[in-house]
């Protein structure tokens, strides 16, 4: 039971991870609407 909840933890902390560059990229990016979109949409999706 326990490789169950260090899987469900080492996802949580990927899918935090991938936010968090998603939001820098964003942050310094934001000119672009074009780029922007497609990093948000894959954020979402």
């Amino acid at each position: 039971m326990m490789h169950v909840i260090w899987a469900a933890l080492a996802f949580a902390a990927i899918q935090l991870l991938g936010m968090l560059c998603a939001c820098i990229v964003l942050c310094r990016r934001s000119r672009d609407p074009a780029y922007e979109l497609l990093i948000t949409g894959g954020a979402y999706a």
